[in-house]
This record gives C-alpha cells, sequence and structure tokens, in this order.
C-alpha cells in the first residue's frame, strides 16, 4: 500500500494527486509545504489530503519530492521575485528592441541555473540580441520560448464560459485537434463566439462528447433516407440526437417530428 496525496500546486494554481517516492522518508499531512514534480520543473504544493492505494496506475502518477522547511521555501520565493524581475526587465527589453514579440512568462529552474522566457509572435523573430542582453544581465543560461496560442492561454490560465478554471491548465497533458466537423456532428452552433475558447480556436472540450455523438448517429437514418412509421411514409430532413427523434417531410409536404423507437425501416 503506498501513500498519495491530494495536492495543491500553488505556482501554477492546479490540483492532483501525488505518489509518494523513495526520498520521502516520513509521512506528510494536511498542510504541509512540499516539493513536487511539475509538467517542465519541481514545482511548490500544499497538501489538501491524502489516501493509501495500491495498483500499477499509482506509478503513472507525478512524484512527492521532499518535505520543504523554512530555509526551502525562503529560496522559492526568492526565485519567485527573480521570475518578476525577469519579466519587467524582458518587457522593457522587447520595447527597446522593437521587437515584433509578447512576452507571456518567465519562469526560472529552482537551481537558478536557467531562466526561460516564453513568447508568442506571428512569425519568426531575430532575439539573438535580447537573448544575449538577458544572458549579460542576470549571468545565467537564456532561453527564449516561442509558443502558440493554445499555450498562451494554458499559461495564462482563466476561466472558461463554463465559469471552471481553463481545461487546458487544470487537467490537459495535450492538445487534441478540434474541428468543425466534431462541432457539427453534435449540432452545436458554428458562431465562433460560442464554440471558440480563450486562445481563439475551438474549444477542447468539443472533443469530449463526439465519439458518444459519432457511435449514437449510426442508430439514426441519414438525411435524405426513405422511413415508415405508423403507417407513414417521408423522407428524413433533420436529425435530433439529443431528443431521440427525427424530422421527416411527408408526400403532402407537411413535417412531422417522429420519435426514433417508430421508425419501421428505410435506414
Amino acid at each position: 500500500m503506498e501513500r498519495i496525496y491530494f495536492i495543491h500546486q500553488v505556482r501554477e494554481d492546479r490540483y492532483g494527486w501525488f505518489r509518494n517516492s523513495q526520498n520521502l522518508g516520513e509521512d506528510l499531512k494536511v498542510g504541509d509545504k512540499c516539493l513536487v514534480e511539475g509538467r517542465e520543473r519541481e514545482e511548490l504544493g500544499v497538501v489538501k489530503g491524502k489516501i493509501t492505494e495500491e495498483g500499477d496506475w499509482i506509478n503513472r502518477l507525478p512524484k512527492v519530492i521532499e518535505k520543504l522547511d523554512e530555509e526551502r521555501l525562503r529560496e522559492l520565493e526568492e526565485i519567485e521575485e527573480l521570475e518578476r524581475r525577469a519579466y519587467d526587465i524582458c518587457k522593457k527589453k522587447i520595447r527597446e528592441f522593437l521587437l515584433p514579440m509578447e512576452l507571456v512568462r518567465v519562469k526560472a529552474t529552482l537551481d537558478r541555473d536557467k531562466i526561460i522566457f516564453y513568447f508568442t509572435a506571428p512569425g519568426r523573430v531575430d532575439f539573438r540580441r535580447l537573448v544575449r542582453e538577458l544572458a549579460r544581465i542576470f549571468r545565467v543560461r537564456i532561453e527564449l520560448r516561442q509558443i502558440g496560442v493554445r499555450d498562451k492561454a494554458r499559461l495564462l490560465r482563466g476561466i472558461g464560459p463554463c465559469g471552471l478554471p481553463l481545461c487546458c491548465y487544470s487537467f490537459l497533458t495535450s492538445f487534441e485537434a478540434v474541428s468543425v466537423r466534431k462541432a457539427k456532428e453534435q449540432d452545436l452552433s458554428l458562431d465562433p463566439f460560442k464554440i471558440g475558447g480563450c486562445c481563439g480556436r475551438l474549444r477542447c472540450c468539443i472533443s469530449y462528447e463526439w465519439p458518444i455523438y459519432k457511435e449514437i448517429k449510426k442508430s439514426f437514418p441519414k438525411v435524405g433516407s426513405k422511413v415508415k412509421w405508423e403507417g407513414k411514409s417521408g423522407e428524413v430532413i433533420k436529425i435530433s440526437l439529443l431528443k431521440n427523434s427525427v424530422l421527416v417531410k411527408k408526400k403532402d409536404g407537411s413535417v412531422e417530428e417522429v420519435k426514433l423507437s417508430l421508425i419501421e425501416r428505410g435506414f
């Protein structure tokens, strides 16, 4: 049986389950501050709960690395201050050098050996002069990493139209391709303002229920097919998955909504 902790990653403002590691000899209590494995680096976490479980799935969870004392916490605070200072200086230099780029976020490694600057840009940017200037100021390795609009939304976080934190930073580990076809198959509005996310691309959540809609549609007659029900017949002009019915145009030109269970044949 292995101890598993429910931890709030403070700097990323994310929650998740983490497993005990061989380096952690003592048990953690609710409220303890610790170092955990993050997406790209080690992160500060606060224990919110714990359970004891067993199973192979536990090995896929990220680890709790160590419990933090006051000295280690002060070191993390110094790193956060370094990141804020680096962000302000980099923004100033971007304006000074008239570079066509937007700085999104700055992260420093816990050993303060490297600072990573995340930015967006409409195309390729010659930032060699900027890298030299930042390296001269901070005396560490400098990395400028160009990201897309979806990664920008993940780093900046935010609240979606559903009222919940954006999926991309709260739990998604990768971005799945989302197409207008998926929205059409779910009979969603194609208004860009209704199916677009904070990043300006199609919402990630469009993909969540799409496989279910795709499977259910197999039991429906296709639009344009002939069907019969209760001694009547007509041509399907529209299907409604949520109502479990179809709209049928009869020979006299009238339209009737027919439950799927009443249709006899004509698929």
